[in-house]
């Protein structure tokens, strides 16, 4: 599996940044796909009382700065980096 190109967490809000290729008129072309979830732990029932990690793409209101700080991160990477696309 590919590996996000850039990484950004605060706190349980996570951003990533994927390159994707697409299909158009003109063939094949890269684009930046970004991601933003939350990481939260689900502590299990069973015996071993395991633990996992789940994400989510829903937020309480009181994330949402951190998310638009998070997604304002990943937006300036995207265009300080765009020439980058071109040559991968």
């Amino acid at each position: 599996m590919k590996e996000p190109i850039y990484k950004k967490k605060i706190g349980q809000i996570d951003g990533t940044i994927w390159v994707n290729e697409r299909e158009g008129k003109k063939g094949t072309f890269k684009v930046y796909s970004p991601k933003i979830v939350k990481s939260y732990l689900i502590e299990g029932g069973d015996a071993k009382k395991t633990t996992d990690w789940k994400e989510t793409t829903n937020f309480q209101v009181d994330e949402l700065p951190v998310v638009t700080l998070v997604a304002q991160d990943l937006y300036k990477y995207c265009k300080e980096n765009k020439s980058e696309l071109r040559e991968q």
